[in-house]
Parts: C-alpha cells; sequence; structure tokens
C-alpha cells in the first residue's frame, strides 16, 4: 500500500505513475513551445525570473504571448525580463512586485495587473520556497506559517482575485499550480503523521512552524513545502469543479515537474538529491527540462484532458491525491484569505454571527430582520472579536443584498456619520454618536429614501447590494486604539470587519461605490482604495457628502496620537502624507488618492454654507487661514480639483447631509440647471460625466462674500 512506502519509494513510485508519457524527461520547454502561436495570449507568471518559472516565461514568450512576471525582487524580474525579450524578440515582457507572503501585496498585484490587463488567458503559479529564510520570521504579518502562505495561501488568493479577468478570457483560458511530487508524502516531509492534511489539522498547522526535526530517511528538516503542493492539487481539482458549476470556461491543473536543477533543490546536500532521483534518469532535470510539462499544460489549445488533473511528462500523473476534505479546505481557504489583509494594523475579526447578538444587546436589541422593502430586507450583522463602540457597548453593521431576483447591479458601502472627538475633553462632550441602537438603525435604514434605497427612479445606486457601517467611536472610521482617557477610538476595526463581510459574501460586484456622509465622509475617503483595491475589476466610484478633504489642526493631530489613524492609510499611494497636520494636508491626500486610481471617479457634495462643517472646523482648531470655513472649503476643493478624476458638487443653502434623503432627487446647482442626483448619476454611470458644478458667490446662498 502506498501509506507503507517510505518517501524514497513514493518517489520512484511517483517518478514512474504516468500511465503514458507524452514526452520523455528529456523534452524541452523548446521542444514543446515549436511552432505554436500565442499572439493575443496575455499570461500572468509568478516566480518567471528564476528556474522553472523563467524557462517556462521564456518558452511562453517565444511563441508571441504577452507575459507579466510577478517578482519578489523587481530588479531581479526586470533583469529575466530584458534577457527574454533578447532572446525570444518579444519585447512584451512585464514585471510588477510580487510578495506572496503578504495578503496586501498580492491585492495590490492582482489591482495592477487587472487594471492593465482586463483580459487574462493563463496564470501560471510557480513561485515557491522549500524552507523559511533565516533572515525572517517564521510567522507572517499576515497571521500564517511563511512556507504555508507563499506556496498555498498566496496563490489560493491571487488565484481569487484574477478569476474575473481569466473568465473574460473564454474557453481554454486557466490557471496552471506548479506542486510537486512531494505531495505524495507530505506528512514524511512535515515529520508528522499521516492524517495531517485534514481540514481539522490544517486549522493549526497553518498558523504553527513546522516541527524542530530532521526526516531520517532524506536527511532534510522538517518543512510544509510538500503539504503546500498538495493543497495546490486539491486547489486545480475543487476551483475546476466549482467553476464549471457556474458556467465558467475557467479551468485549473497542476503540475509535477520533477526533480529539477533550480535554486530551490540547490539549497538541498548532493547526497539527497541523489537520493531522490533513486537512479532515475535524466535526474536532476534542467530548468528547461522542468519546463515542459507547465509549458505543455499551459500553452495547448485545445486544453488538455481531463481538466483538474495532475499532470507529468505531459500526461495526467496517475495515482493523484485526493481528499474527502477537498471542498471544505477550499471553503476554508477562502475564509483565510478573504477575510484578512483588507488592512494591516487592525486586529482580525473573529467569526461573524448573523444570528446571534452578543449577550448585551439581546436584552434591548433583539436581532430584527424588517420585511422586505422594494430592493430586498435589512439584516444586523454582529462581528463580535475586536469590535466595539466608544464606550464598550457592541458593534453591528448592516447589510442589504440587492434585488432579490437578479445578481445585484453594484455594491454601496456607505460610512456613517455622526460627529467626533480626539482627547480627553472633547470625548466628554457630545460631539459624537456613542453606540449602535440596532432596532432604530434597522428603522431608519428601512424607511430612509436617499442613495440605494430604490424608491426613485433616478436613484444610481437601485439595485446595488449594500453594506451600511455605522459610526460609534468618535474617529471617522480611522482608529484602532483604545485612548489613556478610557474611549474605545476602534472604528478601523469595526469598519474591517464590515469590509471584511462584503469581500467574503458579495462576490464580483460590476460597480463598486464607496459613500460616506459628514464624518463618514473622511472614512471614505480613506477606506476607498482599499476597498477598490478588493474587487480590482470591479467599476470604481467614489462619493464624500458634506464633509470636505479639511481638517483642523487640533483634530487632526489628535488623531494621530489618540486614534492611531496614522495607521487606516493605504500603503500604494504616492505622496500621501500622514503628518502632522499642515495646511490642506487632508485635501493633498485626497488629491493623491485620486491619482493613484486613474480609473476609479472620486467626488464630493457640499452645501456652500454648511454649518455644521463650518463648526466643526473650528471645534478641530481652524487652519492657518484662521476660522473662516468658507476660505479653507474652496481652498481644499481647488487643490482636489488638481486630480482630473475628482469632481465636486457645491450647492447653494446649509443643507447638512444629501444622500439620506429623497431631497437629493430635487437638489438643484446654484443656476438651477442641474439636479444633484442627475450629475451623481452621470458620475457613477456615464461614459463621461459633468464636470464640477460650482457656486458662485453672485448666486444667493453660495460662499459667502465676506472671505
Amino acid at each position: 500500500a502506498m501509506a507503507a512506502l517510505s518517501p524514497l519509494g513514493l518517489l520512484a513510485l511517483a517518478a514512474s505513475a504516468s500511465a503514458v508519457a507524452a514526452c520523455p524527461a528529456n523534452t524541452t520547454a523548446s521542444d514543446i513551445i515549436r511552432g505554436v502561436d500565442l499572439s493575443g495570449k496575455t499570461i500572468v507568471i509568478t516566480g518567471g525570473d528564476s528556474g522553472i518559472g523563467y524557462e517556462t516565461a521564456a518558452a511562453l514568450a517565444s511563441a508571441n504571448a504577452t507575459i507579466v512576471v510577478g517578482s519578489l525582487h523587481v530588479s531581479k524580474g526586470e533583469a529575466a525580463a530584458k534577457n527574454i525579450s533578447a532572446h525570444t524578440g518579444n519585447a512584451k515582457i512585464e514585471v510588477f512586485q510580487l510578495d506572496l507572503s503578504s495578503f496586501r501585496s498580492v491585492r495590490t498585484f492582482a489591482a495592477d495587473v487587472a487594471s492593465k490587463h482586463p483580459v487574462i488567458h493563463t496564470l501560471v503559479n510557480d513561485a515557491g520556497i522549500e524552507y523559511n529564510p533565516p533572515s525572517l520570521p517564521e510567522i507572517t504579518d499576515d497571521g500564517f506559517e511563511r512556507v504555508f502562505q507563499v506556496n498555498y495561501l498566496g496563490h489560493f488568493l491571487l488565484a481569487e482575485l484574477l478569476l474575473p479577468p481569466l473568465r473574460k478570457g473564454g474557453e481554454g483560458s486557466r490557471i496552471v499550480n506548479i506542486a510537486s511530487q512531494a505531495s505524495f508524502y507530505a506528512c514524511q516531509w512535515a515529520t508528522l503523521e499521516s492524517g495531517c492534511t485534514s481540514l481539522s489539522s490544517l486549522a493549526s498547522l497553518a498558523t504553527t512552524p513546522p516541527p524542530n526535526r530532521t526526516d531520517p530517511i532524506t536527511g532534510t528538516p522538517a518543512s510544509y513545502y510538500g503539504i503546500t503542493k498538495l493543497l495546490q492539487i486539491y486547489h486545480a481539482r475543487e476551483l475546476t469543479r466549482r467553476e464549471s458549476n457556474r458556467g465558467s470556461p475557467v479551468m485549473a491543473y497542476s503540475v509535477a515537474p520533477g526533480i529539477v536543477d533550480t535554486p530551490l533543490t540547490r539549497q538541498l546536500p548532493p547526497k539527497t538529491i541523489q537520493r531522490w532521483c533513486n537512479g532515475t534518469k535524466p535526474c536532476p532535470l534542467t530548468p528547461q527540462e522542468g519546463a515542459s510539462t507547465p509549458t505543455f499544460v499551459s500553452a495547448t489549445y485545445p486544453p488538455p484532458l481531463p481538466r483538474g488533473a495532475l499532470f507529468r511528462l505531459c500526461a495526467e500523473l496517475d495515482p493523484a491525491p485526493l481528499s474527502a476534505d477537498q471542498s471544505a479546505i477550499f471553503d476554508k481557504t477562502l475564509k483565510w484569505t478573504t477575510g484578512a489583509g483588507v488592512l494591516t494594523g487592525s486586529p482580525r475579526i473573529s467569526r461573524i454571527s448573523t444570528t446571534t447578538p452578543p449577550e448585551k444587546l439581546m436584552a434591548r436589541e433583539s436581532p430584527n430582520r424588517l420585511r422586505s422593502g422594494t430592493d430586498g430586507g435589512w439584516e444586523a450583522v454582529y462581528p463580535q472579536g475586536a469590535t466595539s463602540c466608544s464606550h464598550g457597548t457592541p458593534y453591528a453593521f448592516f447589510v442589504r443584498k440587492g434585488t432579490t431576483s437578479t445578481k445585484a447591479k453594484g455594491l454601496l458601502v456607505e460610512f456613517e456619520g455622526g460627529g467626533c472627538c480626539f482627547d480627553a475633553i472633547t470625548c466628554d462632550s457630545p460631539s459624537y454618536t456613542r453606540r449602535v441602537n440596532v432596532k432604530a438603525k434597522l428603522r431608519y435604514l428601512n424607511n430612509r429614501q436617499g442613495l440605494g434605497d430604490g424608491t426613485n427612479a433616478k436613484d444610481p445606486a437601485k439595485g446595488f447590494a449594500r453594506v451600511f457601517i455605522p459610526y460609534c467611536t468618535g474617529d471617522a472610521h480611522l482608529g484602532n486604539k483604545t485612548a489613556n482617557y478610557g474611549i474605545h477610538h476602534v472604528g478601523r476595526v469595526n469598519a474591517r470587519a464590515a469590509v471584511d463581510w462584503a469581500i467574503e459574501n458579495i462576490k464580483d460586484p460590476p460597480l463598486v461605490l464607496v459613500s460616506g456622509f459628514s464624518a463618514g465622509s473622511v472614512g471614505s475617503y480613506v477606506w476607498a482604495p482599499h476597498i477598490f483595491h478588493a474587487y480590482p475589476n470591479a467599476i470604481h466610484r467614489h462619493l464624500g457628502d458634506s464633509y470636505l478633504p479639511l481638517f483642523g489642526k487640533k483634530g487632526y493631530n489628535g488623531g494621530l496620537v489618540n486614534w492611531d489613524s496614522s495607521g487606516a492609510y493605504y500603503d500604494g499611494i504616492v505622496g500621501l502624507d500622514r503628518g502632522p497636520w499642515h495646511p490642506l494636508l487632508s485635501a493633498m491626500n485626497m488629491n493623491a488618492t485620486a491619482r493613484a486610481f486613474p480609473h476609479a471617479r472620486f467626488s464630493s457634495y457640499v452645501s456652500a454654507r454648511d454649518s455644521a462643517q463650518e463648526g466643526f472646523y473650528v471645534f478641530e482648531g481652524c487652519g492657518a487661514e484662521g476660522c473662516s470655513w468658507s476660505k479653507a472649503a474652496q481652498m481644499a476643493i481647488d487643490v482636489v480639483h488638481a486630480a482630473p478624476n475628482y469632481a465636486s458638487f457645491v450647492a447653494p443653502g446649509n443643507e447638512h447631509i444629501i444622500t439620506e434623503t429623497s431631497s437629493m432627487f430635487t437638489k438643484a446647482s446654484a443656476d438651477g440647471k442641474v439636479i444633484f442626483a442627475d450629475w451623481l448619476g452621470q458620475l457613477i454611470h456615464g461614459e463621461s460625466y459633468n464636470t464640477s458644478v460650482p457656486c458662485p458667490e453672485e448666486f444667493k446662498e453660495c460662499w459667502h462674500r465676506s472671505i
């Protein structure tokens, strides 16, 4: 029986297990690709700067494909790309930075690639490590064992993020996981008992370093390498099944290249390689030979059969590892990868319960799902974990999945306003909302008639799925700290729970609109980049209602100290300044944010004589120009308008918040020519859209003439 074989015996079995070798072991990638034309195909390859990945990239480039290389070190990737171009004559080689040990890096890479290549035909998951580098912690910042995350979790997340452009690739689109014959003795390599890859075992193994032991047969230290390669095989098979069930053309494969002379195997003692080869020749294979099967599976049209299979020597490798937990492992990995990494610096949230509220809440606010409205009913979600309101009461957010009869037309993520406080004195005042009243909030959501509520034909978010993020922490949804005066400024933790829920439960919305009103606008400015990156293939839109990117000095600097707000910003924005405060800092950051997402559209609504904004500007300590909010507001608008994809609607009057009432459908510009809802509809859905709508001083109830 296979279970009784030693690792060496398993290697020998695996090396000869292919029923019919479609290409001899000494076949090279160049032999496979000869005569193949991949013009018009876009192929993404991780680890395409060395070893098997490099040779696979070079072979596919020689067939005129566009190659996108994900490389940990961009300089190394660019050198490889230059070399491939020189040898193949193909200049269509691109390099993007990719650190598979960081979910944030994976999301950034996927978003950047999908933005440039909305259609992808093949993803080759090749990069990998056998052992954790001694200079790095064994546990990543995301909380997982490094080999486990680099080889398996990082690639799993990347595949999920690139599925939308892969589906657009049509028939033949595929994902190729470079696995290993080490999968046949995954537990032995980790010096663990058989059964170590069951769902229950993986749950603890994923976050724990391997034992400090050595395999007595091969002489190699314990590693999760074989386990991760086995999981890549499960992933390919299960993903193929799921994509087929949804009618998607995408399929997945796994490949066992054989024992190949690569930087990975060169880390091992020569005697270990000899033992592994066990007399098989040629062994080890050259990288060109090792790349033959990856090239075959990546470049063959129509795709090889059977789909979802493990391939070796250009044919299905039989037997292939099987698991009764395959589907459950896939679901668990979805939770690991899509439920983490949205915003580093925030604690991960415990599993969300939509059925039972926390005990503190139950006595007065039992969960309540009101009857469906025109677009479906609202539900309260209780994330628990590290979430909290300012004074320790439980937190909840609210969701509505959009039109029930069809797929939601988009996703609206809305950040609630409700004042702020930034030190012991201001937090002792009634200047901010302190708790989430679930019953009252459900009544409010089910009866309001503004953005996304579906009661008006002109509603630009009609039919959208919605996530409403209440505000009860006084920190504009930016905090991750309990201040020394006892207030829980954890709005960032709360918001992350809601955003994580959206990512896990609302898949592939065609359009994502991030909005906020009053103090929630501040949260929307900061959170929009994180949410856009989580949905790289959606159309991206933003609206800040009734709070310009304008902070007073005391308020901003108080937030830095007492909220830990600097950790809330998205890392990939060139020119972002976390502070301390200087004049128009927030407006400059909004400009930088818009420029960092050139395909998105950012916008704001403001009433020219909004007394609430004016009052809070004074409350926050004003700015260098004094306490003239009108003057500061116009200066902020001028700064933000320098970004070509930012627009504002400045209305006459003093109305504070427009999107939560039906007045958004009647509110007109100062000259009466533009209705706000029409303007917003064009901004969200139009091929082109109206530019900014001003409120000149000569019109009644526009900017004060005295400034």
